[in-house]
């Protein structure tokens, strides 16, 4: 029985089951990690199911203990070819611009482009001029990017 196990949150397994020791602490940025390797091996011998299980647990995990230094370790130790965790990455760093922008480390991560982390920078720029509004047509840096005007990221 574990975190991966379909029966482990049943009411029935919860009959089954009884602890003899009290609960561990899980540290957030261990459990975050522990899903994304588990997601790296599933998608390496091709378990879809394992690897959207993985994907789901990642993405609640961030959403409910955001750090961008758990963010930064979690993108070390991801696929880059993983598309679907690849997903939920892109989708918590919209939400989180300016903070990432601000780590001297995010340029050190393998899976980010030298490009990338500039339209990183640059976008954050953005946020900061609209002073944390969504409409971003508003800022200087904007005129900037012609071809994003019509472009509303998820933040």
């Amino acid at each position: 029985m574990g975190l991966y196990d379909r029966s482990a949150g049943t009411p029935a397994a919860a009959g089954k089951i009884r602890p003899t020791t009290p609960p561990k602490h899980v540290d957030p940025s261990e459990s975050i990690i522990s899903h994304v390797r588990v997601n790296r091996i599933a998608d390496l011998y091709k378990i879809p199911k394992l690897v959207q299980l993985a994907n789901s647990k990642i993405e609640l995990s961030l959403q409910a203990n955001w750090s961008s230094e758990i963010f930064v370790q979690a993108m070390r130790e991801a696929s880059p070819l993983e598309k679907g965790l690849q997903e939920i990455f892109a989708r918590e760093a919209a939400k989180h611009v300016p903070e990432l922008v601000a780590r001297k480390d995010l340029g050190q991560v393998r899976n980010l482009n030298p490009f990338a982390v500039e339209l990183l920078r640059v976008l954050g720029r953005c946020v900061r001029a609209g002073e944390g509004e969504n409409d971003y047509k508003g800022s200087i840096s904007w005129r900037f990017l012609p071809n994003l005007k019509g472009w509303n990221p998820p933040c």
